[in-house]
């Protein structure tokens, strides 16, 4: 299974009912596996400096033992991916738009992180009007 979302879009949740779904200690490859896994990052690494050609991966092997990709950097590559197991089904996760996703970052931050950013302001809108004057 090939779940062609951006980060953002149940990504996270996909990939967790996808395990749930397969059983057996069944794993999908999401932006968490890259983080643990040096010889990965380095071909994703690899990949987004254009180092190498996304044709030159072996796809089968760099995913073996995996149920499914979620998330990036997969989902940037899911044609390479689809062309690489063609009996794989393709998911496509979408999101409300960037309104949603900024009015969920926002209510991420914590009161004291708003607290201090509000304070911030402050001070270099008191250092503006104090050089304007």
């Amino acid at each position: 299974m090939i779940v062609a979302g951006m980060p953002r879009t149940g990504t996270e949740s996909i990939k967790r009912a996808l395990e749930i779904l397969y059983g057996n200690h069944a794993r999908a490859y999401h932006m968490s596996e890259v983080l643990n896994r040096p010889k990965h990052l380095q071909v994703w690494a690899d990949l987004a400096f254009e180092r190498i050609q996304p044709e030159q991966v072996n796809w089968q092997e760099f995913l073996g033992g995996y149920i499914a990709t979620t998330d990036m950097p997969c989902a940037l590559y899911f044609e390479q991916l689809a062309a690489a197991f063609p009996d794989a089904k393709i998911i496509l996760s979408l999101r409300d738009g960037p309104r949603r996703i900024i009015m969920q970052a926002v209510q991420k931050l914590s009161i004291t992180r708003l607290a201090i950013a509000a304070g911030i302001l402050v001070l270099v809108l008191l250092i503006v009007l104090l050089v304007a004057s």
